[in-house]
């Protein structure tokens, strides 16, 4: 955000498309069309997109009115929806079995929201989404709050993806460990923020170790 504002007051965006790595479109409402106009992002989920996302988005909006919803945003409601629908099916007994039967029937469920559509989830466990290259609007272009992005290109789930060849097949693996329920061996260890490791690891029967040692400085982590 910074070397934005930045690249804006030194002009640089008059000679050049300034493209940003991550960004979302709350980032864009913090820096203002003025700033960010002309910019180019990729996020999976706008508000704007369909008339599924705009209903979505007016529930969103009428509890957080300065907070409109991002990828994030969306795809931690279609994770957690997703899982609601998957622990329903199996029966919420049959659910708490087994976390790694669980992750199971959930990649072999389709996944359906008004966030996403009607996607999928690959074997080692990446939600195919489309992503989407936005540039921001010219302060002229926007017709009202939060109308930040024009659509100049979609990527197709399967190319948007890095390919499960290449990927970290490893996880695949890891998830059939008998000795840890939920799943959440050495390649989840290292996806998962410190906190929520601790968390897992503290729910799982022999105390998250699976085939290896939890970290040590989480041996006395508290329990939420």
């Amino acid at each position: 955000v910074n070397s934005i504002k930045q690249a804006n007051e030194f002009g640089l965006n008059k000679s050049m498309h300034l493209a940003a790595l991550l960004m979302f479109i709350t980032d864009v409402h913090a820096l203002g069309l003025t700033t960010a106009k002309g910019l180019v992002l990729t996020e999976s989920f706008y508000w704007d997109m369909n008339n599924d996302t705009r209903a979505w988005t007016k529930k969103i909006v009428e509890k957080s009115p300065n907070n409109w919803p991002n990828m994030i945003h969306a795809g931690c409601y279609s994770a957690a929806l997703h899982y609601l629908k998957t622990a329903h099916d199996m029966g919420a007994a049959e659910a708490k079995k087994s976390g790694v039967e669980t992750i199971n029937r959930m990649k072999k469920m389709p996944v359906e929201d008004v966030c996403f559509g009607t996607t999928t989830i690959r074997e080692d466990g990446r939600h195919l989404v489309p992503a989407y290259l936005f540039e921001v609007k010219q302060p002229s272009e926007s017709k009202g709050p939060w109308d930040y992005y024009k659509l100049r290109v979609t990527t197709s789930p399967k190319d948007a993806a890095l390919p499960l060849s290449q990927g970290k097949r490893a996880f695949i693996k890891t998830c059939s460990v008998r000795g840890a329920p939920w799943g959440f061996g050495w390649p989840a260890r290292r996806l998962l923020p410190l906190p929520l490791w601790a968390w897992a690891a503290k729910r799982t029967k022999d105390g998250g170790r699976g085939r290896a040692a939890r970290p040590r400085e989480l041996t006395n982590a508290p329990s939420p």
